[in-house]
């Protein structure tokens, strides 16, 4: 049996975060709106930007043996086990106990910063600016009623001074 809704009810789509569609942005779409999709592909770039190359750290930038002090070639393999598998486990331990409220932290933290520049700080300098307006306008005619009419006589003094170098 089909349902039927009334004339003038309120109908409502149901969508799945599975249906592709779901997270697609409209054409309508601004700058302000979240990217179509919130996670990336588990092999995409996630630093295409290349933020943090300095922490891309591999086991030959930390541990080289120079020629002639060569350990156990099987120290020297498990070593590197060791390492970039700690390393990669030990990543992934802390982001998933610390990733969460780190996100949380900063996103507040730029979100508090955005909104102490919008709306403190340019209005505070568009203020200023205002109100220094009249000075730097007093300034100005100082200036030019006083100091370069005095530079002007000075620099006509000095002009007449004529120097001569004899050789005794």
């Amino acid at each position: 049996m089909a349902s039927v809704t009334p004339k003038g009810a309120l109908s409502f789509k149901t969508t799945s975060v599975d249906d592709p569609h779901f997270y697609a942005q409209s054409k309508t779409s601004t700058k302000h709106q979240a990217p179509s999709k919130p996670y990336r592909a588990a092999n995409e770039d996630r630093d295409p930007e290349h933020v943090n190359d300095v922490v891309k750290i591999r086991f030959e930038d930390i541990f080289a043996e120079p020629e002639g002090t060569y350990s156990f070639g099987t120290i020297w393999g498990a070593s590197f086990k060791l390492f970039t598998d700690s390393k990669v486990w030990c990543y992934k331990f802390l982001s998933a106990l610390c990733g969460v409220p780190c996100g949380i932290f900063w996103g507040c933290h730029f979100a508090c910063l955005s909104f102490c520049q919008i709306w403190w700080c340019e209005p505070s300098l568009r203020s200023i600016s205002i109100l220094m307006r009249p000075c730097a306008r007093l300034c100005g005619i100082f200036l030019k009623s006083f100091v370069e009419p005095l530079h002007y006589a000075v620099g006509k003094v000095f002009s007449s001074i004529r120097l001569t170098m004899t050789k005794e």
